[in-house]
């Protein structure tokens, strides 16, 4: 009987007892009607909202009886706005990921395991997939080396001809030096160069000829053994044995890379040999007449 009374007592007889310190709970008084809008002030926020409510800072504990309090305009409005933002990001995720998915079943029709929608792996297979091909990285080097192939190229030459020319100065300064250290001592001999090949009787203009890819390397020796060929010549160290010597070595060297230097060198020659022909100082031997043909 004493708890059937207990259970079943009326509100009203409740109030009346209970004093505000008792360690007992009230009960919730239900409300009439759900009021659109409003909510109870005990009651749970939504799970939405609740997450994004910043975490509760230490307050004083509040007194028994007191209510808790309703979130401020403001503050439902930063919450929906929040809300709003967080859907518009998924709703943009959404629509790029079906439109890779998209491009990817065009360009892959015959692959089913990757363009079955009823797939559960299909998902982050799709995620997995490469930007480009195999053949679209391919197509897209070619395309790169072909761009720069002109470029390269012409650094190439640039470079190249860059360090001909140091090494033809190197040479020719090494050469200078060489004379200098030797013969700069000794007096000026009255046979020059031209008199010492106009002696020989060789054809310079016809062999004297650009070779510019054959070869190179052998240059600078060809070009230190002649001159020192030339030297001792015009120095007067025997005309059998200068003769034979410069011989040996203009065979060697007519087929050497000989520059503009070189060319307006031979027709100086020539241009100095024709006028001591005509004022009649040089008188050419017999076998530079032309019935000797040292042509191959």
């Amino acid at each position: 009987m004493a708890c059937g009374a207990t259970l079943k007592r009326p509100m009203e007889f409740e109030a009346a007892l209970l004093s505000p310190g008792s360690p007992k709970r009230r009960r919730c008084a239900p409300l009439s009607g759900p009021t659109p809008g409003l909510r109870p002030p005990d009651a749970e926020p939504p799970p939405l909202l609740q997450t994004q409510t910043p975490p509760p800072t230490l307050q004083q504990p509040a007194p028994p009886g007191s209510e808790r309090r309703l979130p401020t305009p403001e503050q439902i409005f930063q919450n929906i706005k929040q809300e709003y933002s967080r859907y518009q990001r998924w709703r943009h995720l959404e629509v790029v990921l079906n439109q890779s998915e998209a491009c990817t079943s065009e360009s892959q029709p015959h692959s089913s395991a990757l363009t079955a929608p009823s797939s559960p792996g299909s998902s982050w297979m799709k995620k997995d997939q490469p930007t480009f091909t195999l053949r679209q990285v391919g197509i897209i080097c070619e395309r790169l080396l072909k761009d720069y192939e002109d470029k390269i190229r012409e650094e190439y030459e640039q470079i190249l001809n860059t360090k001909l020319a140091e090494q033809y100065e190197s040479f020719v300064k090494f050469t200078h030096d060489q004379i200098m250290r030797r013969y700069g001592t000794r007096p000026t001999s009255s046979m020059p160069f031209f008199d010492v090949q106009k002696k020989l009787g060789v054809d310079l203009d016809h062999w004297m000829t650009i070779q510019s890819a054959e070869q190179p390397h052998r240059i600078p020796a060809r070009c230190h053994a002649f001159e020192k060929e030339w030297i001792e010549c015009a120095h007067g160290i025997g005309s059998i044995r200068a003769e034979k010597e410069c011989k040996i070595e203009f065979e060697d060297f007519r087929e050497c890379l000989l520059r503009q230097k070189t060319m307006k060198r031979l027709n100086a020659i020539k241009r100095q040999r024709d006028k001591l022909i005509k004022e009649g100082k040089y008188t050419p031997p017999p076998h530079h007449s032309g019935q000797e043909d040292l042509r191959p």
